[in-house]
């Protein structure tokens, strides 16, 4: 299926997820409280990498910035599950029955500063191979404006398609005790990740350009990379997660065509009204139905 980027499209919150879940993408233009949450971001990131932080990496060593950003990821820790909640909300989800996941401060650096942690390119993946449940929706915003030089990378052949993978060996809730809230928000190990087991076509590729405080929303479903940056400065944005209570009580979401980790990223999810955990008993009923499918696919092998 094609995937088509609605921008400014403004439905309901149900009817989006909706669209969401058959491959949609969604972008909307800066609004007031996105620009207030890249604004307030940028201070934090300015106060520490100095003004102008996207050309940090030029006057810094690898070891500077690193240490940097990783400081400014931390005092944010403390205010972005507050934050994430304040903006779902403001596009439309109910408070009380939409959780959000554990938001995350994400640099790409430029021309290969930092070729390893920071700097690694995210290869083609979908973030249910990382345990995320299949009714996630993922809301990214740029901090700075962001070109296709520097985007993240749809690849919509894939939407509907199996992608042979290494996800059954990913074990979510080992790999939790042993992060912390300012780190990768993936393995260090590169090659630990799940990842393609065979050479998959990318393309065509959907880029998409965003000015700061600009939001785009995808399903955890579609499979996605970071382009390249080969501009000789960083590119940082936030990045949010959430789920809706109605879709995990009721199985909705796109198909689980190819996702088999341990362990799910929902023991992390806050309710937005009050931040309270997101209930067990939901966390195991997805789990239940990740299993079932991943029965019947290893069946469909075998049969």
């Amino acid at each position: 299926m094609i995937v088509f980027s609605l921008i400014d499209d403004e439905v309901a919150e149900p009817e989006r997820r909706r669209s969401l879940f058959a491959g949609d993408l969604f972008v909307y233009s800066p609004r007031p409280s996105t620009r207030a949450i890249a604004g307030a971001t940028q201070e934090v990131l300015e106060e520490l990498l100095g003004p102008d932080a996207i050309w940090a990496q030029q006057r810094m060593s690898e070891e500077e910035f690193t240490e940097r950003f990783m400081a400014a990821a931390a005092e944010l820790g403390h205010v972005l599950p507050e934050v994430a909640s304040a903006l779902v909300t403001d596009f439309g989800s109910d408070a009380d029955t939409t959780y959000v996941g554990t938001p995350a401060l994400v640099a790409a650096t430029g021309m290969g500063f930092i070729a390893h942690g920071l700097g690694v390119r995210l290869h083609p993946h979908r973030d249910t191979w990382y345990a995320a449940p299949r009714c996630q929706l993922n809301w990214w915003i740029p901090l700075y404006d962001l070109d296709a030089s520097a985007s993240l990378a749809f690849h919509p052949l894939h939407w509907g398609m199996p992608v042979n993978n290494t996800s059954s060996e990913f074990d979510y809730d080992k790999w939790s005790e042993a992060s912390r809230f300012g780190e990768d928000p993936i393995p260090s190990d590169p090659l630990a990740q799940p990842r393609a087991l065979d050479p998959i076509d990318l393309t065509p590729e959907v880029r998409i350009c965003c000015p700061a405080g600009g939001v785009i929303v995808s399903s955890a479903a579609q499979l996605w990379s970071g382009s390249p940056n080969e501009a000789l400065k960083t590119n940082f944005s936030l990045h949010f997660t959430s789920v809706s209570e109605t879709d995990l009580v009721s199985g909705n979401g796109p198909a689980n065509l190819d996702a088999d980790p341990r362990g799910t990223s929902l023991s992390r999810f806050v309710r937005c009204s009050d931040l309270a955990p997101l209930p067990h008993e939901l966390a195991e009923r997805e789990l239940q139905r990740r299993e079932a499918g991943s029965a019947v696919r290893r069946r469909g092998r075998h049969g």
